[in-house]
Parts: structure tokens; sequence; C-alpha cells
């Protein structure tokens, strides 16, 4: 029962790794992802991709290549490493935005998650259960 819960709360991580990363992009590019605190579960993303396929996999996994490695996990350190990155080449995460939409484009991801999330739905569910007897 304990892994049938750890299953279906990575389930639910994954979900949510994923939307973060395409709101956030979608509401100010990588830059903005990165930047700020969204940036936090770029990590988680990148294993959670792989429900939609390698090259969203790649996608992330070449974002974190210019932010060359370890990528940091702390916000101040994350900016301050990008900082010095756009000021040697302004352009940098501007193909990573055009990736991220063609991707978007090419396949329909809202519904390939909706399908996932359905099969996992006792991970979002907001229900608690009770024990019976």
């Amino acid at each position: 029962m304990a892994q049938a819960r750890a299953f279906e709360m990575q389930a639910s991580i994954d979900a949510i790794a994923i939307n973060h990363l395409r709101q956030e992009v979608h509401s100010g590019g990588f830059d903005v992802y990165l930047r700020y605190s969204g940036g936090n579960t770029l990590l988680l993303a990148q294993e959670a991709l792989t429900l939609l396929g390698p090259e969203w996999v790649t996608l992330v996994e070449d974002v974190l290549e210019v932010m060359r490695s370890p990528y940091p996990l702390d916000v101040d350190e994350r900016e301050t490493r990008l900082n010095g990155l756009l000021h040697d080449r302004p352009g940098l995460l501007d193909g990573f935005n055009v990736r991220l939409y063609d991707r978007e484009d090419a396949a329909p991801v809202d519904e390939h998650l909706d399908q996932f999330i359905w099969a996992h739905k006792a991970s979002f569910s907001s229900e608690v259960p009770t024990r019976s007897g």
C-alpha cells in the first residue's frame, strides 16, 4: 500500500513539475522560469518529461548543459549564473523558448497530461481516505 501511495504521489509531482515549467515559460520564457523560484523544479521536470517524450527531455538537458553543472538550486546563485551567461550571449535562451513552443504545437500536451492525470486520479483527489471497519 505504501509503495502504491508513493507511486501516486510521484505522479502528482510529475504533473505539477511539467505544468509549472510550461506555465512559467509561457509567462516569460526560460529566463523567468530559471531566474525565479520556478527554476527550483527544473530537475523534477527533467525526470517527469519522459511522459511527453524524448524531445522534451532533450530540451531540458540542453538547458541544464547551458546552465552548467551542478545546476544551482539556490535562486540567487542561479540568477547570478544566468546573468553572466546572458551578458555574454543575450539571446541564449530564445532558442529554448522556441523549441518548447514547437513541441507544444507538435503534440497535444494538455490532452496527454489530462490522460495521465485521469489514469492517476487518486493522486489528485482532495478526498481523505478513510479506514473501514
